[in-house]
């Protein structure tokens, strides 16, 4: 039998043997994130008192129930490559760490890279300058050199950050973000600390102790007027055995239930029953599938059950809540889905925000940024569709109440992740004509506009910040509260959108008079975050937002 005959084609050779490599990873990296998780259980039965926080993306992996969120990149900290990104903010950190006395990121990374060594500790003491400029009338404190970096970093690197902090800080002060009134009537500072299985550091404590100080909880750091930034890395370079953090923890009579799982799992690599893969949740677009931290730990037990059934239970789980069209009525789900930008009259949300029965009693309309459609708004697009084409004298097609007749709704087909470059870039034009349109109805008592995606990560987030930069000046608004829309968008004439994949915006005449750098997107990016953290688009639909206000450069 000839190779051809035995497997059909040399291309479904491959293809089958692409399909076990993809399998092969899914199980390895699950049942990784799966192993690394009960560190993180374990760290958070002891450190009750901070408020935990996952790092987007791969930090949410790592926490098994529903916790806030941050979003520091590795790149900002890379050797030779330091920077402090103002899109990048991240206040809520700030804002958290001094109403509860401290605060954990979570995060997991592969050897070599990481946020937790350099770029958080820059952040936290650029911030606590920050702050200590606008507390202190107006004078830069003496606090410029105290960074503090983790033991393992070379005194060469420590040096060359010191010297770029008093720029960066001069930076955030020019970028004039608001701060908590916890943060400025506070007279204590951020300090970092970090946490892994293998390695600890810390100021109060050194970098040797596998039990450190902030497992004491937050008021060892408030006797010397600290609030600890605790950075936790939760995989191991070695899960062979016992990390010498759970030893000590066990011999103390805490988290023993999740170090008797560890040990099962320890015992199933020592089987081969699967391969430990350090930093797993780090390339989840690699082996993930569409599947999401929620919904893992939703339905672990089963995705885990067997090996060579592991893809087909995610595929099917996946599909079952992609293809599920019935809206939440969870009055929780709904209240934690969306959050409100200021005076600006947008709001940004998740799926379940546009889910919400009877949407115009909450919303004076939706855009909806390629999210699936739900029975209702796909029955009311149909009957607006009527209602435009019905002859003058047809009384037969009415609206349901007053509220539907003043609402409206826009459906644009973007694709998420990198793929929906092109279709985000089509879809502008339409998608900020449309929230102008809305926002040129409004009243002083009108509901929000809510623009949401699946996640409210991604396609949400950079159609909220070309609306913020198209209609509102940006630079000069204060904050949030103080957005207004422009008297040149409040009186620019607007065509209905027949077409959104044809619709044309004239957005020189648009933004004519304001002053939009690339500072201004990471302005408005930083307002959106202030009452969605969640907001975090990608490069590539950021690069297109370039081009569109930038056609020339």
């Amino acid at each position: 039998m000839t190779f051809d005959e035995e497997f059909g084609s040399t291309k479904a050779f491959f293809k089958a043997e692409h399909q076990a490599k993809q399998a092969d990873l899914m199980w390895n990296s699950l049942n990784s994130i799966a192993y690394d998780t009960l560190f993180v259980s374990q760290m958070r039965k002891v450190m009750g008192d901070f408020e935990f926080l996952g790092n987007k993306r791969c930090g949410m992996w790592y926490a098994e129930d529903d916790i806030g969120s941050c979003s520091f990149k590795s790149t900002d900290g890379h050797y030779g490559n330091w920077s402090f990104n103002l899109g990048r903010l991240n206040m809520n950190v700030v804002k958290e760490g001094f109403l509860k006395g401290g605060v954990v990121i979570v995060d997991s990374t592969k050897k070599g890279k990481g946020t937790t060594s350099g770029n958080i500790p820059e952040n936290a003491l650029i911030d606590d300058d920050g702050i200590d400029f606008v507390d202190e009338d107006d004078e830069l404190t003496d606090n410029l050199d105290n960074i503090h970096l983790p033991p393992w970093i070379s005194d060469n690197e420590r040096n060359s950050v010191s010297k770029l902090i008093e720029g960066w800080t001069n930076d955030l002060i020019a970028f004039n973000p608001p701060v908590h009134q916890a943060a400025l009537d506070s007279s204590f500072y951020l300090v970092p600390e970090w946490i892994s299985p293998t390695k600890t550091g810390s100021l109060l404590g050194g970098s040797s102790e596998f039990l450190p100080p902030c497992l004491w909880g937050t008021r060892a750091f408030q006797k010397v007027g600290l609030v600890p930034i605790v950075l936790l890395s939760s995989s191991t370079t070695d899960c062979s055995v016992q990390n010498g953090l759970s030893r000590s923890l066990q011999l103390m009579g805490r988290g023993r239930k999740e170090e008797e799982e560890m040990e099962r799992k320890r015992n199933e690599i020592r089987r081969g029953q699967w391969r430990y893969i350090q930093g797993a949740g780090d390339d989840e677009e690699t082996w993930s599938r569409h599947l999401t931290p929620a919904l893992f730990f939703a339905h672990s037990p089963t995705i885990l059950h067997s090996k060579s059934e592991c893809c087909a239970e995610v595929d099917r789980i996946v599909s079952t809540t992609r293809i599920e069209t019935v809206p939440s009525s969870s009055p929780s789900v709904f209240e934690g889905s969306f959050g409100v930008i200021g005076s600006s009259g947008l709001a940004i949300g998740t799926l379940h925000a546009g889910r919400v029965p009877h949407p115009s009693t909450y919303f004076s309309a939706i855009l909806n940024c390629g999210a699936p459609e739900t029975e209702e708004l796909i029955e009311w697009r149909t009957r607006q569709l009527l209602l435009k084409e019905r002859p003058p004298n047809d009384e037969s097609i009415q609206p349901k109440s007053s509220d539907e007749d003043m609402f409206s709704y826009l459906y644009l087909p973007i694709e998420d992740g990198k793929k929906g470059r092109v279709s985000f870039q089509k879809y502008i034009g339409a998608g900020i004509s449309f929230v102008l349109t809305c926002l040129q109805k409004r009243t002083e008592h009108s509901k929000p506009i809510l623009i949401h995606c699946e996640q409210g990560q991604n396609r949400s987030a950079a159609m909220t910040v070309a609306a913020l930069v198209a209609l509102f000046d940006i630079t000069s608004a204060a904050s949030p509260s103080s957005l207004v829309l422009t008297s040149t968008a409040a009186d620019l004439p607007i065509r209905p959108i027949d077409d959104p994949a044809h619709c044309v915006l004239d957005v020189t005449q648009l933004t004519n008079g304001l002053q939009i750098t690339k500072q201004t997107f990471k302005r408005a990016l930083s307002f959106i975050r202030q009452s969605w953290p969640e907001a975090n688009p990608i490069k590539a639909l950021l690069l297109e937002l370039h081009r569109y206000f930038f056609p020339f450069h």
